[in-house]
């Protein structure tokens, strides 16, 4: 917002039009802007002007960010998904795995992944 106008900075048409709520996240920084779509993961970056899609296979119900690296949560009846994607927005890994409930958190480096009556942490490094 600018004054007291209100400035679009990215617009876009999301080709796969989805049923439920859309996870609409920004990062700490707030330099970049995370949403998904159907089968789609879509990231705009202020700084660079930029528009990066991703696809995913289950629609993302929550999302948690590290230094370095950005992890979607995606869920499809009880089939789980964690995507992981570089702060390039890069692809960099992914798992799934089968749950009633299931959540994500993050603290320093680490992924904190709660899947039913189990909470797992996963230390993340580069190497």
């Amino acid at each position: 917002k600018e004054s007291t106008q209100t400035k679009i900075l990215f617009h876009t048409f999301i080709s796969n039009p989805m049923t439920t709520n859309s996870v609409v996240y920004w990062t700490q920084d707030q330099t970049k802007v995370l949403y998904n779509s159907m089968n789609t993961v879509g990231i705009y970056d202020m700084v660079s002007d930029t528009h990066t899609v991703i696809p995913v296979q289950h629609r993302i119900i929550d999302v948690a960010e590290t230094d370095t690296l950005i992890f979607l949560l995606g869920k499809n009846g009880h089939d789980y998904s964690v995507d992981v994607i570089e702060k390039t927005n890069t692809l960099v890994g992914h798992f799934d795995f089968t749950a009633e409930s299931a959540f994500i958190k993050t603290y320093d480096n680490a992924l904190f992944l709660g899947r039913d009556s189990n909470i797992s942490k996963i230390q993340v490094s580069r190497k």
